[in-house]
């Protein structure tokens, strides 16, 4: 067998690899949302809600999103670094989970995000004192360290009046370490990695049955 062709079967392994793992990890985040239990935070207390659950609920008067977290980042699926899907990009908002406490001290905050331009805008509205209120379902992720951390710092500054940092309050327990994802199912925010994945796979894998028997047949003059 030639070098080329070498070289070819091994880029067409990568590509194999690549489109299995993006379409079995999609499976995986697709049933994990479709077919798990689903909770309604409205009935939750904010210490109840855990990373891989399903919720859904109202966004009204009684949350409130407190301020935009970071910058929009972009969330496109990509293969093998190229792009698969339409453009997306995902804003996270500070959310207050149970605004009736009577003691500041026992507010519980998490990060609620979307990648829909219709639902970030109204999450924004209501960041600006908007009362829209809307109904959602989504999934809880874990938060990433670096989303954490700027709690840890927006929160510090929220709950102290000295500009000392070494002086800040510990303001951990008011962080509940979650990520709730506004989508649905049939977003092709889920469905398209799948497919593409899966095709991507499917594909590569008869290109290199292809060009196994057609060595084959050479070597062996048939």
């Amino acid at each position: 067998m030639s070098i080329k062709k070498i070289i070819a079967i091994v880029a067409l392994v990568l590509v194999v690899y690549a489109g299995g793992y993006v379409c079995a990890f999609s499976v995986k985040n697709y049933l994990k949302f479709a077919l798990g239990a689903e909770r309604t935070i409205d009935y939750m207390s904010p210490s109840e809600i855990q990373s891989l659950q399903r919720v859904n609920g109202t966004i009204d008067n009684r949350y409130k999103i407190v301020i935009g977290v970071g910058d929009a980042e972009d969330v496109t699926p990509t293969l093998l670094g190229f792009p698969i899907g339409e453009h997306r990009e995902r804003q996270d908002f500070l959310l207050l989970l149970n605004p009736d406490a009577k003691d500041e001290d026992n507010y519980r905050y998490c990060i609620i995000a979307s990648s829909d331009e219709e639902i970030i805008q109204k999450l924004s509205n209501m960041q600006h004192g908007g009362e829209e209120s809307f109904e959602f379902r989504g999934i809880v992720q874990e938060m990433p360290l670096n989303k954490h951390d700027m709690l840890t710092e927006y929160l510090g500054d929220y709950f102290s009046d000295d500009f000392d940092i070494y002086m800040r309050p510990n303001v951990q327990h008011h962080i509940i370490p979650c990520t709730i994802l506004i989508t649905d199912e049939s977003s092709d925010e889920w469905i398209l990695p799948i497919i593409i994945g899966g095709a991507s796979a499917l594909a590569g894998t008869a290109v290199i049955i292809i060009i196994a028997v057609k060595a084959y047949r050479d070597k062996h003059r048939y």
